[in-house]
């Protein structure tokens, strides 16, 4: 099994697992997000996420929706189908991988918590 595939399963076990689809299967909730990259650091931020798996060939697609994140210092979208997503023991997501074309994000890793989910 390639490593999207597991991606996929890491993303659906992380929004079953914690309930954060509505009944209109639209996940986003408020989380705390820690991200580190190669020059910059935020750390437990209460952010709004998004995950959605719409499309062919969609392994998962989880968005920060923060406005004041800068993105050319931080990553904000993460594809299933390229980085690493892993749900770390029942309590959060986790995504790793090295930003080839920004060497001010380089190495990163991003840690979701959720909080709860947005009623819609």
């Amino acid at each position: 099994m390639g490593q999207e595939y597991k991606n996929l399963e890491e993303i659906k076990s992380f929004v079953e697992g914690h309930d954060l689809m509505d009944n209109r299967s639209n996940i986003q909730f408020i989380a705390n997000v820690t991200i580190k990259t190669a020059l910059n650091e935020i750390e437990d931020e209460k952010m709004t996420v998004m995950i959605t798996y719409e499309g062919f060939d969609n392994y998962g697609i989880v968005t920060l929706l923060n406005s004041d994140l800068n993105p050319n210092l931080f990553p904000t979208v993460f594809n299933g189908k390229w980085q690493k997503m892993e749900h770390i023991e029942g309590v959060f997501l986790q995504i790793s991988d090295f930003h080839k074309m920004n060497p001010k994000i380089g190495q990163y890793n991003v840690k979701i918590v959720p909080i709860r989910r947005i009623k819609k």
